[in-house]
């Protein structure tokens, strides 16, 4: 899976305004900050999926200033997140559903997206990334315990090895279908 992996770009950057976002934010281990860069470093999308991440946004804006953004989106957790939606997957959804200049879902793979998280992209998340065309960096083996789709908002949950559909009925969450079904 990781052999075709091309060399990273901008991970010099990238990484140093993660330190920096990742500090400011005060993000634990329960949280997460990913960061996609849109063909240069002058296009930047901050996920701060971090309680009180609101509270930094303008400092975020100012760092990614800093490193050279142009254009700067910062989403927080009130924006829109479900429990199982991992911030690589929130950014997808802005870059597809939300920003300005939306990006086509076909279209993605033509983008130059990369999106840095030091924690690593879990391999759910790795792998509708990789099916867009889109680089995530640095895979982790380690599974979530759920995910979310991006763009048709299914939610996830582990059980074992199994990623469970779960849809939200009006009586609770029912469990709908088992098995991997990205895309």
């Amino acid at each position: 899976m990781l052999e075709h992996l091309p060399a990273f770009p901008h991970f010099n950057e990238l990484s140093a305004l993660y330190k920096q976002l990742e500090d400011i934010s005060g993000a634990s281990s329960h949280d997460t900050v990913a960061v996609a860069a849109i063909g240069a470093m002058n296009d930047l999308v901050i996920a701060l999926k971090v309680s009180g991440g609101e509270f930094v946004m303008n400092k975020a804006i100012d760092l990614a200033r800093q490193a050279g953004a142009k254009s700067v989106a910062v989403l927080t957790i009130g924006d829109d997140w479900e429990e199982n939606l991992h911030s690589e997957m929130r950014i997808v959804r802005y870059l597809v559903e939300e920003r300005g200049s939306k990006i086509s879902k076909d279209n993605l793979k033509n983008a130059g997206i990369v999106i840095y998280c030091a924690k690593g992209v879990c391999p759910e998340c790795w792998a509708w990334l990789d099916k867009h065309g889109i680089y995530g960096y640095p895979p982790r083996k380690t599974k979530a315990r759920g995910w979310g789709h991006p763009l048709t908002r299914a939610n996830y949950t582990r059980s074992g090895n199994d990623l469970n559909y779960v849809k939200v009925a009006k009586y609770g969450d029912k469990v709908l279908t088992v098995g991997k079904q990205f895309g």
